[in-house]
């Protein structure tokens, strides 16, 4: 069974003191949003290409508590491993 935990750590006139608070039911599960993106193609006939995506989350993560959306900035680098050039091969 996964659960969700939130943990506060702090030392204060030497006392150490430990929080943790299981908000299982508070944590929606699913998160739905958009994502754009756009690329460049380094080397034509290569497939070497380098982007850019963004997405963002239309579902606040906490429940009841706004602007807890999800967001992601991703930057890619697409580098092909073993293209190249097919020789023609014949079959008797």
């Amino acid at each position: 069974m996964c659960q969700s935990l939130i943990e506060y750590n702090s030392s204060l006139d030497n006392k150490e003191v430990r929080i943790r608070e299981f908000n299982r039911n508070e944590i929606n599960k699913i998160d739905v949003g958009a994502m754009s993106g756009i690329g460049y193609i380094i080397r034509k006939g290569t497939g070497m290409t380098i982007g850019i995506k963004y997405y963002y989350g239309f579902i606040d993560v906490v429940k009841n508590i706004k602007g807890t959306n999800n967001s992601s900035l991703f930057i890619k680098v697409n580098i092909p491993i073993g293209r190249g050039k097919s020789e023609n091969k014949t079959v008797n």
